[in-house]
C-alpha cells in the first residue's frame, strides 16, 4: 500500500510541476497576407493551442454577413471604422475601440472605410455558421 501511495505521489508531483512548453514568438512582419473568406478581406493568422489571433484588413464597404459561432470573439480596431451589429444592435467602432462578442451571438461586420483590426477567438478552431 505504501509503495502504491508513493508512486501515486510521484506521478501527481510530476504532472503538477512539469515544465511548460516554450513560448512561440512570431513577428507579424514575417507572415504573408492571405485572402480571407470574403472578397475585400485579407488576414494574417496566429494559431495557438487554445485560442487564435488574427490581424485582418477589410476594404471599405466589405460586409461579413450575419453569423454566429461557439467561440467568444474579442476585436480591437487598429485603423478605420466598423459597424458591428450584435443581436440586431448596431455599434460603430473606431481606432482603439474593443468589443467582446459573446459565443453564439449573431453578429455582422461592415467596414465603413478601409479598416483593420486584431481579433482573438477562444476556443481556437471553430468555424462560423450563417445566422438563421
Amino acid at each position: 500500500m505504501k509503495t502504491t501511495m508513493t508512486l501515486l505521489g510521484v506521478l501527481v508531483a510530476t504532472v503538477a510541476f512539469a515544465a511548460p512548453p516554450d513560448p512561440t514568438i512570431v513577428s507579424s512582419d514575417d507572415l504573408e497576407w492571405s485572402e480571407g473568406s470574403r472578397d475585400g478581406v485579407t488576414i494574417k493568422q496566429f494559431p495557438g493551442e487554445l485560442g487564435r489571433m488574427n490581424i485582418v484588413r477589410y476594404a471599405a464597404g466589405t460586409i461579413f454577413p450575419a453569423h454566429s459561432h461557439v467561440n467568444e470573439q474579442i476585436l480591437m480596431v487598429r485603423s478605420g471604422r466598423y459597424r458591428i451589429a450584435v443581436e440586431g444592435t448596431d455599434h460603430v467602432l473606431e481606432v482603439g475601440d474593443v468589443i467582446v462578442i459573446p459565443s453564439y451571438s449573431v453578429h455582422e461586420v461592415e467596414a465603413l472605410v478601409d479598416s483593420s483590426h486584431i481579433e482573438f477567438f477562444a476556443p481556437a478552431d471553430l468555424k462560423p455558421r450563417p445566422a438563421e
